[in-house]
């Protein structure tokens, strides 16, 4: 009882958080994706309408149930953005409880909370929230070893963006914790089959951004040139992102994690996903540099954000 007592104080600081972004300026990405439900549920036939397409639709046929049409239609979408992802710190806690233990649990919930990353992010009118939520849930049915379930899962994860691919990546990477040696191929084929039969069908006959993908990914699409940076664009941002101490941090949890499996091999004990000789430094590896990222990290979009609204036109129409 202790533990969901704690966790529902996290949870508290965790809305109270992210609720002062609601009403922000709304970047790009939001508000075509606000038009583009309003051209939806109008049978429009224009660029807003073709944008509703251009991605997976599960985020926005939510947001067509919070009435687009009328005023604070933004808001509500906002609203509805902040309680997807009280939803996965429900989930997170859950997990890595399971995973790690409550102190592990709690101690990452306090730290995804606070995170200044998430705080601002979360308000946003972003596919990626619903993302996490079916990534989550998969790796959960993978640690009670449902293979099917982890693959639809996750297929309902890909009909929220493309971004879940790095949950099926991750999830096909611990498929050899989750499942005995005779069956690991077997689970990983079938999550794979599932998840495609799941998902495929609206990238092949309904998505109007599928051709671009891999120009998109290259940085050949001259519609993009923005966007056309090298692949090491992000790694070489990571120590001014993410910062010393937590990379030192993440190497330490990292190498635990090395010599913990490498003990559990040499003494030929089955590891499991769950309850495993490596959870305490994974768990390390997975939820200290978040705390350091909160303290000592210079960046804080907080503020950003507040100066935004304070420079932005009052009179602005919003969606």
């Amino acid at each position: 009882m202790l533990p969901w007592l704690a966790w529902l104080g996290i949870l508290g600081v965790f809305v109270a958080l992210r609720a002062r972004g609601v009403g922000h300026l709304l970047m790009w990405d939001e508000a075509m994706d606000l038009a583009s439900v309003r051209a939806w549920v109008t049978s429009s036939r224009d660029a807003f309408s073709n944008a509703f397409w251009a991605h997976p639709p599960l985020f926005p046929l939510l947001l067509a149930r919070l009435a687009p049409l009328r005023t604070g239609f933004a808001e509500r979408a906002e609203g509805l953005s902040i309680a997807v992802q009280a939803v996965n710190l429900f989930l997170l806690f859950v997990l890595n409880r399971r995973l790690f233990g409550s102190a592990i649990a709690l101690l990452a919930c306090a730290a995804l909370a606070g995170l200044p990353g998430a705080v601002f992010f979360d308000a946003w009118i972003k596919r990626d929230h619903l993302v996490v939520t079916f990534g989550l849930l998969a790796l959960l049915a993978l640690d009670r070893r449902r293979g099917l379930m982890a693959g639809v899962l996750l297929g309902f994860a890909l009909l929220a963006k493309e971004s879940a691919l790095f949950y099926l990546a991750a999830v096909l990477v611990l498929v050899p914790l989750a499942f005995k040696r005779g069956e690991r191929v077997k689970n990983a084929a079938a999550i794979l089959a599932t998840a495609a039969a799941t998902s495929v069908w609206w990238y092949v006959l309904f998505s109007t951004f599928s051709g671009t993908y891999l120009r998109f990914a290259l940085g050949r699409d001259p519609g993009l040139s923005g966007w056309n940076q090298p692949w090491t664009y992000y790694l070489e941002r990571t120590w001014l992102d993410v910062g010393p101490v937590a990379l030192a941090v993440l190497a330490a949890g990292l190498g635990t994690w090395v010599v913990a499996r490498w003990r559990a091999s040499r003494s030929a004990s089955h590891a499991t996903l769950s309850r495993n000789p490596q959870g305490s430094g994974f768990g390390v590896q997975s939820s200290v540099p978040n705390v350091q990222f909160s303290i000592f990290n210079h960046w804080h979009p907080i503020d950003f954000a507040t100066d935004m609204r304070k420079s932005a036109d009052r009179e602005a129409v919003r969606l």
